[in-house]
């Protein structure tokens, strides 16, 4: 059996039947490189179910699903990932050819940062569009395709959720200013006002940790702002409707 196990946000979110399938796996498995799981946290959980875990970085994850598939074909394998098991990927890959060679899965679901920053964000969970993704840029790599998805959503009055890029060595997201730097060449690519430097966006850094901060700024301001270590996103809306304004103004505008 194939266990994939959500860690939710946080260390106090790892739910009553998580701890308890952990403890009857024979291999357990902890993913390390779409989150921020700290080598205390591995231990801390290590200690909770009485086993050791083998850590999981991106190539030995995506080069050894094979061999994971077939260790959960002789006994009960357990990875647990940060979030919910099933937003990834990655993971639905690892799915997928676990069911196309027979060897039996559950998903333990939990908390996502996506259903997080949702709730989080004040704004109706059923107006949100397509989510994308700013890379964290390098000399030779420069997307700026994600333009074009905030337009999209726009266009059908969506709110978008922009992931920036989570680098786990450093354990931090882009800062701001160059976050800021790349919206404005996205802009001037562009040109159709989506990034607006008058335009009002959300900051959503470190979801559920002691060090939490929603701002509601201008993008204007983004190269201003200072953040400490921990992923951030950042949450474009559309146009708001009257019960979201009452809340964003009571939330964010009043503290």
């Amino acid at each position: 059996m194939l266990y994939l196990i959500g860690l939710g946000l946080s260390k106090g979110d790892i739910s009553a039947k998580a701890l308890e399938i952990a403890k009857k796996c024979d291999a357990a498995y902890i993913e390390r490189y779409t989150g921020r799981i700290s080598d205390s946290d591995v231990n801390e959980l290590a200690k909770s179910v009485g086993k050791e875990f083998r850590i999981l970085k991106r190539p030995s994850f995506e080069d050894n699903v094979s061999e994971l598939i077939a260790e959960a074909s002789e006994k009960n394998v357990g990875v647990f990932i940060e979030g919910d098991p099933l937003i990834a990927t990655t993971h639905k890959i690892l799915f997928i050819e676990a069911k196309a060679q027979g060897v039996e899965i559950k998903v333990v679901h939990s908390v996502s940062i996506l259903t997080a920053a949702m709730g989080e964000s004040m704004l109706d969970f059923y107006r949100f569009g397509a989510v994308c993704t700013i890379a964290d840029w390098s000399e030779h790599y420069k997307p700026v395709s994600f333009y074009e998805t905030i337009e999209k959503n726009i266009g059908m009055n969506l709110h978008s959720i922009l992931f920036l890029d989570f680098n786990e060595s450093e354990q931090a997201s882009p800062d701001l200013r160059k976050v800021s730097n790349i919206l404005k060449s996205a802009e001037d690519q562009y040109k159709r006002r989506v990034l607006d430097p008058n335009k009002e966006i959300m900051i959503l850094h470190n979801v559920e940790l002691d060090t939490q901060k929603n701002l509601l700024v201008k993008i204007s301001e983004l190269e201003n702002i200072e953040l400490d270590n921990g992923p951030t996103l950042i949450i474009i809306p559309a146009k708001l409707s009257d019960i979201e304004k009452e809340l964003i103004n009571a939330v964010y505008r009043q503290g």
